[in-house]
């Protein structure tokens, strides 16, 4: 069941006057005329942005049944049976609609960020729990400033349990994206790699992203890191810290990986447990380990513990495995390119349990991680492997690769992908 709100009420949320005599019925949220699976019961949000203007597509989504608009001007041809709720920042009031409805909630909320992993924790978290809890979750990977409001709008009556992701780009983000989500209980992924694109510094990265736990009653987060523990340390709730270090709430003394699994000897509450997780790579075991923890803060028992994890697996948008050409496997890592996601990519591409030839086709980093020093990090990290051949796309790796001493496997270099994808065919994989 949906929560439904009438026009005049989402009016007075805005402290404006709608235009518009009719009063209509709203149910749902959409920045997108081409997805509306309810137009009739949906409310257009008219959102400009560099690539495109909201407003441009009102007329076609009141062609497919949306009478209820939030606009910043209203069309010249303005249909008489339709509403308009017009404000200065079409975005602001988006986000001010969506804290308004979280308000109407008591049940528990998480609030995840991090510079990498969350997706996937949310994600988890929502496999491990499902069978228990009506779960609202925040779509794919929406945790932008458009994004947050379109999921948090997705609790409804019926909810006992809210997963919200939030990212950030830049210093003065994340207090918006917090009034919007309002967390009981936060999960810090982690830090990340060392550039701090957006922000001062890593320090001031940290600090910001930490203000979405402000609410919180309890935050789950890794205190091996140094910089992550200092903060931590600071927070007056509940600290559901883990890690190898004495002292923390979940206590990590040793993982022992073997071909496809690890085994994850743990101490809690004074007492010795062990877990077999379906992955030995380092980044889904991290992962991994936050679900454990809200798991156990929850009341789970580790026997249901086991079960569930036992369940997991990668999601299909990051890191997917597919059939290629010429009797190969391809290991599709391309939603993201980021220094980090890379690594942790790589590190799935050599795991012990695939004995084939392994190569690498990789095209210029992301804004952020793309300094050179990266480059040069992934070239040693490759020299460690057993890699077959390495394909470069761009002209940042042009540039590296041509400051770089000969490499222990071959590389195929292109300026561009349209150069490949004429040149595949020709490289033997």
């Amino acid at each position: 069941m949906h929560s439904m709100y009438s026009s005049l009420q989402l009016a007075n949320m805005l402290h404006i006057q709608q235009q518009g005599s009719s009063v209509m019925s709203v149910q749902y949220l959409s920045v997108d005329s081409r997805r509306m699976a309810f137009p009739a019961a949906t409310l257009f949000v008219a959102i400009d942005t560099a690539q495109r203007s909201g407003h441009a597509f009102m007329h076609d989504a009141y062609q497919q049944g949306v009478r209820v608009f939030l606009c910043q001007h209203v069309p010249e041809n303005m249909m008489e049976d339709a509403v308009y709720l017009q404000v200065p920042d079409t975005l602001k009031a988006l986000q001010q609609l969506a804290a308004a409805h979280r308000r109407q909630f008591h049940c528990s909320v998480v609030g995840i960020t991090g510079s990498n992993g969350k997706t996937i924790v949310k994600e988890w978290l929502y496999e491990v729990l499902h069978h228990d809890v009506q779960i609202a979750r925040s779509p794919k990977s929406y945790n932008s400033q458009i994004g947050v409001p379109l999921s948090v709008w997705l609790m409804q009556p019926d909810t006992q349990l809210a997963i919200i992701e939030a990212g950030i780009s830049q210093r003065g983000e994340m207090q918006a994206l917090q009034s919007i989500i309002q967390p009981t209980i936060g999960i810090f992924t982690m830090l990340g790699d060392a550039h701090a694109e957006g922000f001062a510094s890593v320090e001031e990265k940290l600090q910001e992203k930490w203000r979405l736990f402000q609410s919180c009653t309890a935050i789950i987060c890794n205190t091996d890191d140094a910089a992550v523990a200092s903060v931590a340390k600071k927070f007056k709730g509940q600290l559901l810290n883990w890690g190898y270090h004495d002292g923390v709430w979940l206590q990590l003394l040793e993982i022992k990986k073997e071909t496809s699994f690890a085994m994850v000897d743990f101490q809690y509450e004074a007492a010795y447990h062990s877990l077999r997780f379906p992955f030995a790579d380092d980044a889904s075991i991290m992962n991994a380990m936050h679900v454990v923890c809200y798991m156990l803060y929850a009341g789970y028992g580790w026997e249901i513990i086991q079960q569930r994890i036992e369940q997991l697996r990668p999601l299909d948008m990051r890191m997917q495995w597919k059939k290629g050409i010429r009797h190969c496997n391809l290991l599709n890592d391309s939603y993201s390119n980021d220094f980090t996601s890379l690594v942790q990519a790589i590190e799935l591409l050599f795991q012990p349990s695939r004995n084939e030839h392994r190569s690498i086709v990789l095209s210029d980093l992301s804004v952020g991680s793309g300094n050179l020093g990266n480059y040069q990090q992934l070239l040693q990290l490759l020299q460690t492997k057993a890699i077959h051949r390495l394909v470069t796309v761009g002209p940042v790796w042009q540039q590296v690769l041509q400051q770089t001493e000969m490499l222990s496997f071959p590389v195929h270099t292109f300026m561009q992908t349209k150069r490949i994808a004429g040149s595949i065919a020709a490289v033997t994989f």
